[in-house]
C-alpha cells in the first residue's frame, strides 16, 4: 500500500513551492489534481486554459470530471504527494475541492494545510502576474482558510486520516519546507 499526501491551501499561499523543494531525498512524485482535472477538461473542450475553471464551468460537469481525475490518480503506483485546493470561492459560495468521490478513490492518509498571514497571501498574488486567479482582499483570504480548515476536518472525519496545518510565512519558507518534508518521512500506516 502506497501513501497518499494530500496537501492543500488558497490560492497564493505558497502551496506549489513548499511542494516542490519538499520532495528531495523522498520517494514521493508530485501529482497536481488541478492539472490532471485541466488536461481532460481543455481536452474534451470544456474548457481554454486553468483560471476558466473558476468563472466558466458548470458544476455538473466539474463533478464529472473530479472523479475522472480520482479514478485516474487512484491507478498511479508509488507515493503521492498530491497537490489540490479544499475547497474553492465562487461567487455563489464555497465549493468543496474534495466531495467524498474523489476522496474514495484516493485514499488520503494525511492532509496538509498550508497557510500564511492574509496580508502576505495578498501580496504574492499581486505580485504573481502569471495567472488570473481572482484577487482577493485580506478579510477573504481569513476566510477561506478558515473554510479549508473545516473542510479538511470533514475529509478527515470521512476517511480517517490526519490533518497538519504548515505555516508558510514571509521569510519561513525554510521552516514550511522541512515541515512538509517531516510528514513525508513518517510512515503514515
Amino acid at each position: 500500500m502506497y501513501d497518499r499526501i494530500i496537501l492543500v491551501g488558497v490560492p497564493g499561499s505558497g502551496k506549489t513551492t513548499v511542494a516542490n523543494k519538499s520532495l528531495e531525498g523522498t520517494d514521493f512524485k508530485i501529482i497536481n489534481f488541478g492539472d490532471h482535472i485541466t488536461e481532460l477538461l481543455k481536452r474534451d473542450g470544456h474548457i481554454k486554459e486553468v483560471d476558466d475553471i473558476r468563472s466558466n464551468l458548470k458544476q455538473e460537469i466539474w463533478i464529472e470530471y473530479q472523479k475522472k481525475t480520482a479514478e485516474h490518480i487512484s491507478k498511479i503506483q508509488g507515493n503521492l504527494l498530491i497537490t489540490t485546493h479544499a475547497s474553492f470561492m465562487t461567487p455563489i459560495g464555497f465549493f468543496p475541492g474534495l466531495p467524498d468521490w474523489t476522496l474514495q478513490g484516493i485514499k488520503p492518509h494525511v492532509f496538509v494545510i498550508i497557510e500564511a498571514r492574509p496580508e502576505e497571501i495578498a501580496q504574492w498574488q499581486a505580485k504573481d502576474t502569471s495567472r488570473k486567479r481572482g484577487m482577493y482582499f485580506e478579510r477573504d483570504i481569513s476566510l477561506f482558510q478558515e473554510i479549508n480548515r473545516i473542510y479538511c476536518v470533514y475529509y478527515s472525519g470521512v476517511t480517517g486520516a490526519r490533518v497538519k496545518i504548515i505555516k508558510n510565512e514571509e521569510g519561513r519558507l525554510n521552516e514550511a519546507i522541512q515541515e512538509l518534508r517531516n510528514v513525508l518521512l513518517t510512515p503514515k500506516r
